[in-house]
């Protein structure tokens, strides 16, 4: 896979366990460009400093939450040229799912973790693309 060196990704999470994984993938795709934030309004203030071409934005967070991070960028308009994908516990995907459904001009696909990281039909040990949960 064949990434831009200037791409910038924001990386929201409360738990800097969490953080620290995306990156860590993030770097392993060659994505290099990534800074971090552990709540929404540190996610606000990272958004208003710098120009993001993608934010993987947490749900359930202290201080603000990813709802309330949506809302706010619903409302500046940003959400329109800000490609923001939530990442949440599956326990937490419900409440995505509304928000969602009721708010409209969002769109949610729900992928199985573990089926991105098992081997695809390709070659033996490759890693095959997420699918679409069912």
């Amino acid at each position: 896979m064949s990434v831009s060196p200037d791409v910038a990704v924001l990386v929201v999470d409360d738990v800097p366990e969490n953080r620290d994984l995306l990156v860590r993938r993030l770097k392993r795709l060659g994505i290099n460009e990534v800074e971090q934030a552990a709540n929404g309004l540190e996610t606000l203030a990272a958004i208003e400093r710098r120009n993001f071409d993608l934010v993987l934005l947490d749900i359930m967070m202290p201080e603000l939450d990813g709802f309330g991070v949506l809302e706010r960028l619903k409302q500046n308009g940003r959400i329109n040229d800000l490609p923001v994908v939530v990442i949440s516990a599956l326990n937490e995907i419900e409440p995505v799912v509304r928000y969602r459904a009721g708010r409209g001009g969002f769109h949610l696909q729900a992928v199985q973790p573990d089926a991105a990281a098992r081997p695809g039909p390709g070659k033996p040990g490759e890693e095959s693309a997420a699918r679409p949960h069912a």
